[in-house]
């Protein structure tokens, strides 16, 4: 650990020196932090956005295989493939806080050796001068060895065997290298609550900007984590505290920039506008194959204002009704008639007006034979 210590400490102890103040030192160096890990956040906030994007694919999943967990697995990393979704980009940025945490800690208890850089024997002797003038302080093997001895020196008012201290007023009314005790009640109880609230807040916000739902779980996210914040901030000192609640409250901030840089909706945009790319060089490599170059300068023009359409494969728009009908076969054209089949026409016709006379001349026959006897009757 003791390369965290020493990054940590030297980019605390560079604030420092700008401000002259540990608040104001610990602001800058969450504020620095925050930026770096900007790019982690604006990968976490796409995760997000594919998250939500796969929702409604990864509910027929589980529909349809959610009794076979092994195919369940295997459809939802294809699925994850397919969006390049990575499950795990999200806890990163969540991950990265426990080095801070850790070098943090190690720079808080012992600022001298890692924020300024004395050695050790300069610490003894100057604990050793303080002593001497009444100042009460632990023993050089204690944890808040450091910590006590920077403080002591900074309310002398001045260099102590060449050893500076450091100024850990909050406002003049919180002194950050004190622990706050839960047995006893005073100011220091601020900074433990001012934790747990901000992580409560920090969480619900982000659950609101993220669209996540809240339920049993987010509930304890939302709850129990903000009131283990408190837990520790009561036995640590209070810069520790201090940071955890710089620190939430500029995730908010950096989530709302992120939002920004990242949106939702232009990303869905984006998306769109790339599969409607993807579906045109489709349709023009399928025009190809069926010889379909030669479009027309204007595709509405012969779709009806509806542009360039899918085709199937006798080049009927697929939305036409008489897509899937045959194609009417072509009139076949009239042959000339040959001698023989010339002759044999002629016999056929003078056959049938022969015929037709006979029936004339029998129909004939038969009225005037029905005149003759109705003539008969009347001379009678």
């Amino acid at each position: 650990m003791g390369i965290f210590y020493s990054i940590f400490g030297w980019l605390l102890g560079l604030c420092y020196q700008l401000v002259h103040n540990y608040a104001l030192a610990l602001l800058l160096f969450t504020l620095i932090a925050k930026i770096l890990m900007l790019p982690l956040g604006l990968s976490q906030q796409k995760n997000t956005v594919k998250m939500q994007r796969m929702k409604p694919e990864m509910d027929k999943i589980r529909e349809r295989y959610g009794r076979d967990q092994q195919k369940y697995s295997e459809e939802l990393q294809k699925l994850y493939q397919r969006e390049n979704y990575s499950a795990t980009a999200g806890c990163l940025p969540m991950l990265l806080q426990f080095p801070i945490i850790i070098g943090l800690y190690g720079v808080v208890y012992k600022p001298l050796t890692y924020m300024l850089g004395y050695a050790q024997d300069a610490l003894d002797r100057a604990a050793a001068a303080l002593t001497a003038a009444g100042t009460t302080l632990p023993a050089s093997d204690n944890q808040q060895f450091e910590i006590r001895l920077a403080s002591a020196i900074n309310k002398a008012g001045q260099a102590v065997e060449g050893v500076e201290g450091i100024n850990f007023d909050l406002f003049g009314i919180i002194d950050l290298s004190q622990v706050p005790s839960i047995a006893e009640f005073n100011i220091l109880w601020l900074i433990p609550l001012l934790a747990g609230v901000s992580a409560m807040l920090t969480s619900y916000i982000s659950m609101k900007i993220n669209g996540t739902e809240i339920n049993g779980v987010s509930r304890v996210m939302i709850f129990g984590m903000p009131l283990i914040s408190v837990a520790f901030a009561f036995t640590l000192p209070a810069a520790i505290g201090f940071y955890w609640t710089l620190s939430n409250i500029l995730s908010v901030f950096q989530l709302i920039a992120v939002k920004k840089i990242y949106n939702p909706a232009w990303e869905e945009r984006r998306i769109e506008k790339k599969r409607a790319a993807e579906r045109a060089e489709k349709l023009e490599r399928l025009r190809r194959i069926h010889g379909e170059d030669d479009e027309p300068a204007d595709p509405a023009q012969e779709t009806g204002g509806r542009g360039l359409v899918p085709t199937n494969k006798r080049g009927f728009v697929k939305d036409d009704p008489d897509a899937d009908a045959p194609p009417e076969a072509p009139a076949e054209e009239e042959k000339p008639l040959s001698n023989t089949q010339r002759k044999k026409l002629e016999k056929e016709r003078l056959r049938a007006s022969r015929e037709r006379e006979q029936r004339e001349a029998a129909n004939g026959g038969a009225q005037q034979g029905g005149q003759t006897q109705t003539g008969k009757k009347k001379k009678k």
